[in-house]
């Protein structure tokens, strides 16, 4: 009989008890006044450029909470002084209403699997609210910022009872993160709608504890990289598995069953550049993650 893959790589999966302590203010229960407004400790937003218009697009929640004492609310609106809608945002790192910039991040040396947390929400029709998570190793300046890996949930639907979202990380790269950067968005930054509403408490992250080094990841291959039409996947001693590739901005282009003798994927069709491809047993349990280059 075969050894089973999973049952050496995913050892012990556990959520983080400590992770408060890791994601600053990850339940959003401190907070400091800049004057009309407030804003959670550790976090920024863009209260500080709009409270001198007597308009604070993040608050504290405290009536709809899911636990503790607060939470925090990110609402869209229209500034007629801007003639624009804006929306409610909160970053870890510095944000920039003026530039329409975030920069920066907190100090993180985890490399969780997932991201989790516990909303409401009110999108406005055809608007959608978003959270990103991007693990990042900084280098000697700010251009030279590496992404290590990324983690998006949105929704356009309306939740008005707390529910729990889960946002698997994306890994481009073996390095070590050390700022975490998550930006918390009431409407598409892209497209902002005004009357969005986000509320959002106890962030959290999920990681693997491994106790024993799988060699048998190493058996897992795709040839040919560069691709031209089809990549193929050697499996090593999984029978089946699914892949998943995602374009660089972390958007699932493609998924598919994969077995040891149907193991071809056709990239045919899609637009040339970088990929990032995870294989995954069919329980949806995470194996492998790697890149593929598509040429024409």
């Amino acid at each position: 009989m075969k050894k089973q893959l999973l049952s050496i790589v995913l050892i012990l999966l556990v959520s983080m008890t400590n992770s408060e302590a890791q994601i600053v203010n990850a339940g959003f229960e401190n907070w400091t006044s800049l004057g009309t407004c407030s804003d959670p400790d550790g976090w920024s937003t863009t209260n500080a450029a709009t409270q001198a218009l007597s308009l604070c697009l993040t608050e504290e929640e405290t009536s709809n909470v899911y636990a503790g004492s607060s939470a925090i609310t990110l609402t869209s609106t229209f500034i007629g002084a801007l003639g624009a809608n804006v929306p409610g945002v909160a970053s870890t790192g510095i944000v920039d209403l003026q530039n329409e910039s975030i920069t920066g991040g907190q100090a993180f040396i985890e490399r969780p699997i997932a991201f989790t947390g516990w909303y409401t929400n009110n999108p406005a029709s055809g608007d959608v609210s978003i959270i990103n998570f991007y693990l990042i190793k900084e280098g000697a300046n700010p251009s030279l910022d590496d992404t290590v890996g990324l983690a998006t949930w949105s929704s356009p639907t309306p939740t008005a009872s707390y529910s729990m979202f889960n946002a698997s990380v994306l890994y481009l790269s073996q390095d070590a993160p050390t700022m975490l950067q998550i930006n918390m968005f009431s409407s598409n930054p892209d497209a902002i709608q005004a009357g969005s509403v986000l509320t959002v408490d106890d962030l959290d992250y999920e990681t693997l504890i491994v106790g024993i080094q799988e060699e048998e990841t190493r058996y897992i291959k795709t040839y040919p990289n560069p691709v031209v039409e089809d990549v193929f996947f050697s499996l090593g001693n999984l029978e089946n598995a699914v892949v998943n590739v995602f374009n660089v901005l972390g958007e699932q282009v493609l998924t598919q069953n994969l077995t040891a003798s149907s193991n071809s994927v056709s990239m045919i069709g899609f637009p040339a550049g970088t990929y990032i491809w995870q294989l995954s047993s069919t329980k949806g349990e995470a194996i492998k993650t790697g890149k593929l280059l598509l040429t024409k």
